[in-house]
């Protein structure tokens, strides 16, 4: 995706010029196919792990939904929210625990979240 923002951008454009939102939507394509090198390339040019889709999910629940260890891993140690909520109110410990995730599980529960985040 930022590649295809940059072809569209005009001569001149670098990837520090990219906007904020095209690296926001990047990253969740990048979330959405488990692309870790496209994760950390696009965390280090400054997108937002706070970012939300129609859904309400933030990048790391998108990574939790899909099971993407290694993207759920890169957002983690990024500084995502493992309280975040998304419209149905399941947090990222919630989600993986209900689905028996067990890695992403681990990963949510080292990060310290909060237990008293309940769902429906």
């Amino acid at each position: 995706m930022v590649p295809l923002l940059l072809m569209f951008a005009g001569p001149g454009f670098t990837n520090e010029e990219v906007p904020k939102t095209g690296l926001n939507e990047a990253l969740f394509e990048a979330v959405g196919r488990n692309d870790a090198p496209m994760v950390r390339q696009l965390l280090k040019q400054g997108a937002s792990i706070h970012a939300q889709n129609g859904k309400g999910q933030t990048e790391l629940l998108l990574a939790v939904d899909r099971n993407h260890i290694e993207s759920a891993k890169l957002l983690i140690e990024a500084g995502a929210d493992v309280n975040a909520q998304d419209r149905q109110l399941d947090s990222p410990l919630l989600l993986a625990g209900a689905r028996g995730y067990f890695e992403i599980l681990k990963l949510t529960l080292e990060a310290k979240p909060n237990f008293l985040i309940y769902n429906r």
